[in-house]
Order: C-alpha cells, then sequence, then structure tokens
C-alpha cells in the first residue's frame, strides 16, 4: 500500500492526475475508532497501469448514506464530486449535479473531516 496523500492533496490528486471515473467500489467498511466513524471505500482503478486499486479513508464522518438495490450492477464509478468546504471533505459517487456544493440530491455521499488515500498494488 501506497500512501498518496490526505485532504487538499487527495483532492488535487484525484481531481487530476488519478482518475476515479470507470473505477468500480469493491468494498466498503464502515467501524468506529473510538468516537470516530471511519469508513474506507476500496476501488478497482481501470486506467491505472502500476497500480490495481485505490482505498479512500474517511475518518471524522459526519454523515453518509449509500442505497444499494439488487436491480443496479454494484458500483461503478460513473461520475463523481469530490471537494472540501468549510472544512468538511464532501463525495459524491452520484452527483446530482458537477458544482462543488452540497445538495441534498446528491445520492452515495460521504461528509466527513479528514479522508487519506492509499494505492493498491497490482
Amino acid at each position: 500500500m501506497e500512501y498518496v496523500g490526505n485532504n487538499e492533496k487527495l483532492l488535487g490528486i484525484l481531481n487530476g492526475s488519478l482518475d476515479i471515473i470507470s473505477s468500480k467500489i469493491y468494498e466498503i467498511k464502515f467501524y468506529k475508532n473510538f468516537e470516530d466513524l471511519v469508513i474506507e471505500i476500496y476501488l478497482k482503478l481501470l486506467y491505472s497501469k502500476d497500480h490495481e486499486g485505490l482505498l479512500l479513508k474517511f475518518t471524522e464522518v459526519e454523515e453518509y448514506s449509500f442505497y444499494y438495490n439488487s436491480q443496479h450492477i454494484f458500483y461503478n464509478v460513473e461520475s463523481y464530486k469530490f471537494f472540501k468546504k468549510s472544512n468538511k471533505i464532501h463525495i459524491s459517487f452520484d452527483p446530482y449535479d458537477n458544482e462543488d456544493n452540497i445538495t441534498s440530491k446528491d445520492q452515495d455521499f460521504i461528509i466527513s473531516k479528514n479522508v487519506e488515500g492509499y494505492l493498491l498494488p497490482i
């Protein structure tokens, strides 16, 4: 596992050189670390030659929502938005729009105070 960065640095990388469009979420972990809720999202990268996957680890989670229905494929990332606003990290894997704002119409989202990224080997 190779550390990529956290918060603003990770935002810059994922909104730039490391693309998670067409990746696939293959595992989601939820757990408590003392009083802190942690969510880990494991993605299989489609376009990376050097790394098979990416782990996004969200800490100090304030809110999240994921919906699953067996009639739909779990879980291809066709679009997403990922930004920081008011000292909170916001990611939505099913965004209503591509604007850097939090909207109640965004689906499959996490709002947290921190996020770290790790590249997973092939």
